[in-house]
Formats: structure tokens, C-alpha cells, sequence
């Protein structure tokens, strides 16, 4: 029995089945839109109607939207493989109103989602050395 214990090397793991995604039917999905509202509707229309993977809508530009042809080109995506998936007609009107609307805010900058966390960052630590007796971060870090 002991002998048996020693000899594990030879034994055979047994494999995890393939496990199935959950799959909502369309009914649920327009139900679950029903209760959603504004950016976040575009965002979830769009994951759903164009096969979006989060990553992928998180680093979309608008260069890489094509509205003459409704084609939305993903860079890098799983693989570092790029690929071409539909923009659906559907959501093409709302999603051209809200680029219009980031335009007319004026900001000029090359702005991702990466760009809000460098933001934060920069006011947290505007915030944390703005309380006396505190140096500076650049000094603190030096």
C-alpha cells in the first residue's frame, strides 16, 4: 500500500471536461436592456451585437470604427490576432451622438481608459501631499 503512495508518477490525472458559457436567449437579453440606461446601454449593445470581448471594447478607437461599411476593426485581440466583427445598425446612431457629445467636450488629448487611472493617480497624490508635513512624491521617492 505504502509502495503504492511512492509510485504516483505513473498515474494518470483525470481531465476537466469542456466547460459550456452560459448563454442567455435573445428574450433575456432585451429584457436585461430594458433595465439599463444610457453609456452603459451603448457599451452592453455593443459587447452583444458586435461579439466584443470587455479588453477589446476597452481598448476600441474610434479610428477603428468604420460606420460607412459597419465594421469595427479589434487590434490585438486574444492571440495578439486582429480581426474584423460587425458594428450593428442598430446602435450606430447612438453610438455616433455620444462621439459627437466626448467631441464637443473639448478634450483634445489621446485619451484611454488607461488614461482615467493615470488621472486618479495623479489626483490622489495631489490630495495626500497637499496635507501638511507631507513632501512631495517626487522627493518622497527620490
Amino acid at each position: 500500500m505504502l509502495e503504492a503512495l511512492y509510485n504516483l508518477g505513473k498515474t494518470v490525472r483525470a481531465k476537466r471536461g469542456p466547460r459550456l458559457p452560459v448563454v442567455l436567449s435573445v428574450q433575456e437579453v432585451q429584457q436585461m436592456f430594458k433595465h439599463v440606461q444610457g453609456l452603459y446601454l451603448l457599451i452592453l449593445q455593443l459587447i452583444y451585437g458586435s461579439g466584443l470581448r470587455l479588453m477589446e471594447l476597452a481598448r476600441l478607437r474610434v479610428k477603428d470604427i468604420d460606420f460607412s461599411s459597419n465594421l469595427i476593426f479589434v487590434r490585438d485581440s486574444k492571440g495578439d490576432k486582429d480581426r474584423v466583427t460587425i458594428l450593428p445598425e442598430s446602435i450606430k446612431t447612438q453610438l455616433q451622438l455620444h462621439l459627437n457629445a466626448v467631441r464637443k467636450a473639448g478634450i483634445a488629448k489621446l485619451a484611454t481608459v488607461h488614461t482615467l487611472r493615470h488621472s486618479f493617480d495623479m489626483v490622489l497624490e495631489h490630495i495626500i501631499f497637499s496635507i501638511p508635513g507631507q513632501r512631495s512624491g517626487r522627493a518622497r521617492r527620490g
